[in-house]
């Protein structure tokens, strides 16, 4: 249906009709012709100056039209085809954003593993400083030592002490051995087992007061070893939960 300013025919009522088309509507040769339904449909426009802007609107286009029964059909022009809507730019803004945060969070952890590197070998400098100054001082060690326990032999009092350098030396190339893998293999299973292998390395400062062995420096440089390893461990596993990567998990 159209009102004010244009009319609506179709072929059939063309046909009835005894006058011709341009007859009973001048401004035929001016009117748009679509298809609705199988039916042509033609959209007649009056001479006014209302008209001119619609008429110039809906020419080439297709239209709505209101049946008698109330339903609504769209009129399609001859040879009119839908326009491609443009391609959305969310899947590209998605995915730079995720090389961003990749590249970011490549960055963060590259950085976070030269700290710990750097942690690292700043113990093994300590290791093998205070390691040679025991093993250069130990008889003066041993004999504070048989002063402190006199009930012990001086035989006795050298090999426990002479063991636990022994120990110690041990079990810094295995733990600082451990944290070279750990970087380089960068998963949070390793790190969790570095993390409990430094606890159990401050842990075990404790027994070497009794020989005059506790070195503080090296207690708290492993415990921040415990803390940084438990740091990466959680770290590693929000990125694997939050990318989905069982490598990470």
């Amino acid at each position: 249906s159209a009102r004010g300013s244009s009319e609506i025919v179709t072929s059939a009522e063309a046909t009835r009709a005894s006058s011709p088309i341009a007859r009973r509507h001048p401004l035929l040769s001016r009117a748009s012709c679509c298809r609705a339904n199988s039916v042509d449909v033609y959209i007649v426009f009056k001479a006014t100056s209302r008209a001119q802007p619609m008429e110039k609107a809906l020419v080439g286009r297709p239209v709505f039209l209101e049946q008698p029964d109330g339903s609504l059909v769209q009129g399609v022009p001859p040879g009119y085809k839908e326009e491609s809507p443009p391609p959305t730019p969310r899947p590209s803004q998605v995915f730079d954003a995720a090389v961003a945060a990749s590249s970011d969070l490549v960055k963060v952890l590259a950085r976070h593993e030269v700290m710990f590197l750097a942690l690292l070998f700043v113990q093994l400098v300590a290791d093998c400083l205070f390691e040679a100054m025991h093993i250069r001082y130990r008889e003066d060690a041993i004999a504070e030592l048989c002063m402190i326990y006199p009930g012990l032999s001086p035989n006795f009092v050298a090999t426990i002490y002479m063991t636990s350098i022994f120990g110690e030396c041990l079990f810094c190339g295995m733990y600082l051995g451990l944290g070279i893998v750990v970087v380089c293999r960068g998963k949070p299973r390793a790190y969790h087992r570095l993390s409990t292998v430094a606890l159990a390395g401050s842990l075990g400062q404790l027994p070497l007061a009794y020989l005059n062995r506790f070195n503080l420096l090296v207690f708290f440089l492993r415990f921040i070893t415990y803390a940084y390893a438990r740091f990466q461990w959680n770290l590693l596993r929000g990125i694997g939960l939050l990318f989905q990567d069982p490598l990470l998990t």
